[in-house]
């Protein structure tokens, strides 16, 4: 009997993507109002990452992609562990989510056993955004993503992707142009991190590339 190959990864099925292209995406108009719908802020689960050797990774990938890219700030720099929703006193939308909500995924997410640990991998892209590889060494960012997503939530993800965003397309630019320089032949070895909390931001819907605003910070257990 022949081997069962492996399911695709989503790091290899963004790879596919974005080099069928064609070309890089932004935002088009109509697009931002269509999706906030008149509504302010909205809430993200992140994992900051302040770390000067990360920093200095990110700087040196913004520097090979800087004739395509706008880049993100040093102090905007996480991993999405799982998106919230607009946050409103009732919910009436299905991308709403209450100050209740939060509360319990909150607690949800200390319940999550350590230890949290990851590792910075290479430099890859969606469509929209170039990001550094994110290796989930234990498991802890599956499991945290799991216990922040609500069953059935429309705003999940079919899979999770950890990531590292570097910055935002300024245009629309072939894809086959950039994929010299995402495959960088000098990338250094993954290097591992630990991190103990979970940040609850919220950025200002109707305003493209608005900062990130802590709303809540979430300890978290190194081992159960």
């Amino acid at each position: 009997m022949a081997p069962r190959s492996s399911p695709p990864q989503p790091l290899d099925d963004t790879r596919r993507v974005f080099a069928a292209g064609p070309d890089t995406l932004v935002e088009s108009a109509g697009v931002r109002q269509a999706w906030h719908r008149g509504r302010s802020r909205y809430a993200v689960w992140i994992v900051r990452v302040d770390d000067p050797e990360v920093h200095a990774r990110v700087a040196a990938a913004q520097r090979t992609l800087s004739a395509w890219i706008e880049p993100l700030g040093a102090e905007d720099l996480h991993i999405t562990l799982a998106v919230a929703g607009f946050v409103a006193p009732r919910a009436t939308a299905n991308d709403d989510v209450t100050p209740t909500a939060l509360a319990q995924q909150a607690a949800l997410a200390r319940t999550v056993g350590g230890p949290f640990v990851y590792r910075i991998g290479g430099l890859h892209s969606f469509l929209g955004a170039p990001f550094l590889a994110i290796e989930d060494v234990t498991g802890s960012l599956a499991r945290l993503h799991g216990a922040l997503t609500a069953p059935g939530c429309p705003l999940a993800p079919t899979r999770y992707l950890p990531h590292l965003t570097v910055g935002r397309y300024a245009g629309r630019f072939p894809t086959r142009d950039l994929l010299p320089a995402l495959a960088r032949p000098d990338e250094p070895p993954p290097r591992q991190r630990c991190f103990d909390e979970v940040e609850l931001v919220t950025f200002a819907a109707r305003t493209p590339h608005a900062p990130l605003v802590t709303r809540a910070r979430i300890p978290l257990v190194p081992d159960r």
